[in-house]
C-alpha cells in the first residue's frame, strides 16, 4: 500500500488524477490523524522536516517524529530529504530513532532512521 499525503486538498486532487493508482489523503503531517498505529513499514518525508526546520520551533519536529514513530510498524523505518547537515539531522533523530544513516547526494541529504524507542506513552 502506497498512500500520499499533504496537507493541501488541491495538491491532492491533482496527484489523484496524475496518479491514480495510488492512494492520497488529505493530513497534516504532525499528526496522521487518518492511520492507526503501526499501519506503515515505511514513512518517506521529502521536504516537510525542512519546512518545518525554517519556523524554527523545535516542538513541530518532536512533534512530526513522534507522528512517524506512532505510524511506524515495529522494524519499519523513515526516508528523509533534508538539506540540513548530517551532523544536526542526526542529533535531531536521535532523540526518537536508535539507527539512523545520511547518505549524501548532491546538494542533499537522504537520512534512513529505524528502531523508534519512544514507549506507546510517549508517542
Amino acid at each position: 500500500r502506497i498512500v500520499g499525503t499533504d496537507i493541501s486538498a488541491t495538491v491532492m486532487e491533482q496527484m489523484r488524477q496524475r496518479h491514480p493508482e495510488l492512494e492520497w489523503e488529505v493530513s497534516n503531517a504532525l499528526d496522521l490523524q487518518q492511520f492507526q498505529d503501526a499501519s506503515f513499514d515505511f514513512v518517506f518525508d521529502k521536504g516537510m522536516y525542512d519546512t518545518l526546520h525554517a519556523l524554527h520551533n523545535p516542538s513541530y519536529h518532536k512533534r512530526l517524529f513522534r507522528t512517524y514513530c506512532r505510524v511506524l510498524r515495529p522494524g519499519g523505518f523513515v526516508g528523509l530529504v533534508s538539506y540540513i547537515a548530517p551532523k544536526q539531522m542526526k542529533s535531531l533523530l536521535g532523540v526518537v530513532f536508535r539507527e539512523i544513516k545520511a547518505t549524501e547526494i548532491e546538494e542533499f541529504v537522504l537520512y534512513t532512521a529505524k528502531n523508534c524507542f519512544l514507549r506507546q506513552s510517549e508517542l
